[in-house]
């Protein structure tokens, strides 16, 4: 008997087996060791299907992740960190801007020192005589006056030439300076992002740290994973051979215990089939088994036609279970049925049905409540000297308010 119909059958066997006094923990038991049992199955199934993977395939990937986890752990060792390291990042990396300018400075200003050298020496002051000379050679004949102002102007010539050769050369004076001065920063510069650089090769950021503290924790689970996997389908065998053998002592304990509680569960049996027998003129059946999965319960009517058959077998049941609490001394007084059990079944069913339920109540010492419709009522059908109306409390209408429970017309 289950209680809802997604209920799983093990765990209601847990229920029934405490209803008619069996010890439930043997019931329990053997719900865990169901559980065991589905999950080893459900493994194989997935190694079979492909899902899971199979012992082999995990052994290669375990060495995979031991090589990672070996070398994961050997930086994390060597790992040094320097309190300045970001700061240290930052001035290396300014270092680096400052000789790449300064190096661009230098090939700039040595194109220019070459441009000014070459300048010099290609520079030549005009020949005065061979100019005469060209002039006589052509016929023509200066006079004093013009060959004093030619002289004049090749002078000038000449002087513009030395002043600008003075100044290519203060020119170059001052490039190479300055280019010296350069090659003692780029020097200095270099020392200094050495040292730089040897820091952060030797040294890491506490970020660093913790980042590779993330990646080897990763990697570390990812394998205890893997162990795990390959330790399940190594203790499947012995798993099931564990199962096995609990399940032979249970059943021994169980089969102990079903028999020193026959006087109770024979009880049980007697209250079903003796209601089922005032229903339906024949004994009902409530068979109770002992299997290598446990407890089994079932309930039947032979013979019961109707679509209300199903009902009325909750509730010879449910009837038996109330009466099993009074006699385990059990502090359950009530039992409470829905009009909507009734529903479906043949008036003369439900007529033996309340009068059932109005005969154990009385007999057990317990309350039971139901609720019907008036017009379900089947007067007709009740055996004479049961007077229906002398068990009813309460009448709920929709004729007035004093028809409505707790404010609710009906």
């Amino acid at each position: 008997m289950k209680f809802f119909s997604s209920q799983a059958d093990n765990t209601a066997h847990v229920y029934n087996a405490f209803f008619i006094g069996l010890d439930h923990k043997y019931a329990n038991k053997w719900c865990e060791l169901d559980k065991q049992d589905k999950v080893l199955k459900a493994l194989d199934d997935a190694i079979k299907a492909g899902v899971h993977e199979t012992q082999g395939e995990l052994e290669a990937r375990k060495v995979e992740l031991e090589e990672e986890l070996l070398k994961s752990r050997k930086i994390l060792s060597d790992f040094k960190v320097h309190e300045r390291y970001k700061d240290i990042q930052v001035e290396a990396n300014q270092l680096t801007g400052e000789l790449h300018q300064l190096a661009n400075q230098n090939v700039s200003d040595g194109r220019k020192l070459d441009h000014y050298k070459s300048a010099i020496e290609d520079e030549t002051p005009p020949d005065q005589v061979k100019l005469e000379a060209i002039y006589e050679e052509t016929g023509l004949v200066f006079p004093d006056s013009v060959k004093r102002t030619l002289q004049e102007a090749s002078a000038f010539h000449i002087q513009i030439i030395k002043n600008r050769a003075a100044f290519l050369e203060a020119e170059i004076v001052r490039i190479k300076n300055e280019m010296a001065r350069r090659e003692a920063l780029i020097k200095t510069f270099n020392e200094k992002r050495s040292a730089c650089m040897e820091v952060l090769n030797t040294h890491g950021a506490l970020e660093e740290y913790s980042r590779l503290q993330e990646e080897h924790t990763k990697i570390k689970e990812k394998f205890e994973q893997i162990l795990n996997k390959i330790e399940d389908i190594r203790d499947k065998t012995k798993k099931r051979k564990e199962i096995k053998s609990v399940k032979l002592e249970l059943d021994k304990e169980a089969t102990i215990d079903y028999e020193e509680k026959r006087e109770l569960w024979e009880q049980a049996i007697r209250l079903f089939n003796d209601t089922a027998k005032a229903l339906y003129g024949v004994p009902g059946e409530f068979v109770i088994d002992i299997s290598d999965k446990g407890y089994r319960f079932n309930v039947d009517i032979p013979g019961g036609r109707g679509g209300g058959i199903g009902k009325m077998k909750i509730f010879c049941y449910d009837l038996m279970v109330i009466c099993m609490q009074q006699i385990l001394g059990r502090n359950i007084d009530f039992l409470v049925h829905d009009s909507i059990i009734y529903e479906g079944v043949d008036e003369r069913q439900i007529a033996h049905a309340i009068e059932q339920a109005a005969a154990k109540a009385e007999e057990y010492d317990f309350q039971y409540i139901m609720t019907i419709n008036s017009d379900m009522v089947p007067y007709e059908d009740f055996h004479e000297g049961f007077n229906f109306d002398e068990h009813i409390k309460l009448r709920l209408s929709d004729d007035d308010e004093s028809g409505s429970l707790l404010g609710l017309r009906f």
